[in-house]
């Protein structure tokens, strides 16, 4: 349904490389870079959040959709009773920021690493 409103306009399946991996693959893919909230990233209440954003949930996908768009994806995932959260933003840079309160560190920055082998036409 998201697709075919056309609501988000990109999409991947949380794999192997966890929710942080999975989404510098999705932003390095699409030749941008990513800041992500930390805080903003739901969990189980017992589960270690260091562990949880590198495991693989079995069920999970990261969405990039335009924030006027937001809510209506949230509601659809909602209604399904499926968690959706708004956890950070895809930017220009070629960096993949995360931050955490008054932290914030580089995780890749594509002009220097790759995770993905390929030529994107960049």
């Amino acid at each position: 349904m998201i697709a075919e409103l056309q609501l988000a306009t990109a999409a991947r399946d949380i794999s192997n490389a966890g929710l942080i991996g999975t989404l510098a693959m999705l932003a390095e893919a699409s030749e941008c870079g990513a800041r992500v909230d930390l805080n903003s990233i739901p969990k189980p209440y017992n589960v270690d959040f260091s562990k949880w954003i590198k495991m693989f949930p079995g069920y999970g996908f990261i969405l990039a959709v335009d924030p006027e768009h937001a809510g209506k994806v949230q509601a659809l995932f909602q209604k399904e009773q499926i968690t959706a959260q708004v956890i950070g933003e895809l930017t220009e840079d070629p960096n993949i920021v995360l931050h955490s309160e008054e932290e914030t560190a580089v995780l890749f920055n594509w002009s220097r690493e790759s995770l993905v082998v390929g030529d994107y036409g960049g």
